[in-house]
């Protein structure tokens, strides 16, 4: 299911769904999802799982057609969780899923830090959270400890051991 067409061979397997886009100054994408939900209830299609791949819900997604929804929470936490929210769906909140937790299935974490925090800020039992971890190529692997490269780093860079990389 999208808002807009998916040029992706992935999806060319399977139904694409395009949720319908109403025209309104405020709140089009709360109506718009609203308005495509009571289609499908009407028409009586139900889905096995509905997934939800922003860290910030829809505040009616409770009502979606689904036997089970999968919410990826990330960590849980302000300021990562609300970063990459589809535009127009306002500020962050953890209101929305915490009141309607009891709707969502699965919790998604990145990390068993983010467990914690999801389990924290959503106050829910740990059972509800699962961790899916970053995928990251299998070239990307713990570096064998050579001491003359350990030295020479630091001297040409002044490097102390051990140290942590983040790019």
């Amino acid at each position: 299911i999208h808002r807009a067409c998916s040029a992706d061979a992935l999806y060319a397997a399977f139904s694409e769904i395009i949720m319908p886009r109403v025209s309104l100054p405020r709140f089009a994408g709360i109506l718009s999802e609203l308005f495509f939900y009571i289609i499908l209830w009407l028409k009586g299609d139900v889905f096995d799982i509905m997934f939800y791949p922003y860290a910030r819900l829809n505040p009616l997604f409770f009502l979606a057609p689904a036997r089970r929804i999968i919410f990826m929470a990330m960590d849980g936490g302000p300021r990562t969780a609300w970063t990459e929210a589809p535009k127009g769906y306002g500020k962050p909140t953890h209101i929305v899923p915490r009141l309607f937790s009891f709707r969502i299935n699965t919790f998604l974490a990145f990390s068993e830090f983010g467990r914690r925090g999801i389990m924290q800020t959503f106050n829910v039992p740990s059972k509800k959270v699962s961790i899916v971890p970053c995928g990251v190529h299998e070239r990307f692997k713990p570096a064998t400890v050579d001491e003359r490269a350990k030295t020479r780093l630091t001297r040409a860079y002044g490097i102390r051991f051990p140290y942590i990389l983040d790019v």
